[in-house]
């Protein structure tokens, strides 16, 4: 027989009855010379769940402003910006005007202070004061 195997004959019982008892596990010697490896577990990770998206909350449309009418004075024009103020009574409104306004009885270049003009137009976005100007009555 083998030297190995004679070593191995002596030594696995021992090893059998210290195993048992709560020793611990006794590593058995290879063949002279020889490197042994340490075996290694694989422990397993629980798996993340997907990460599932949530679906995009719909957007509510912006609420358009009713177009309105009004009248009154300009007391201010700036017309590099294309705007001018409007007295309504004890109110100043802004009026912004652009190419696509249409005006009736004169024109951009005759807004002056004093004037009585009607405008037409909503106001823009949540203001309560900057109109958006439609139609122009000068």
């Amino acid at each position: 027989m083998n030297q190995n195997h004679k070593i191995a004959k002596a030594i696995l019982p021992t090893m059998l009855a210290l195993s048992t008892l709560g020793a611990g596990a006794v590593a058995i010697a290879g063949p002279a010379g020889a490197a042994t490896k340490a075996k290694t577990t694989k422990t397993t990770v629980a798996k993340k769940a997907p990460v599932t998206k949530k679906a995009p909350v719909a957007k509510k449309a912006p609420v358009a402003n009713p177009a309105f009418s009004v009248s009154g004075t300009v007391t201010k024009v700036l017309a590099a910006k294309n705007t001018f103020w409007l007295k309504v009574g004890t109110k100043t409104d802004r009026v912004a005007y652009s190419t696509k306004t249409t005006f009736t009885k004169g024109s951009a270049a005759t807004l002056a202070k004093g004037l009585s003009v009607t405008v037409t137009g909503s106001y823009v976005a949540k203001s309560k004061t900057l109109i958006k100007a439609t139609s122009i009555v000068a």
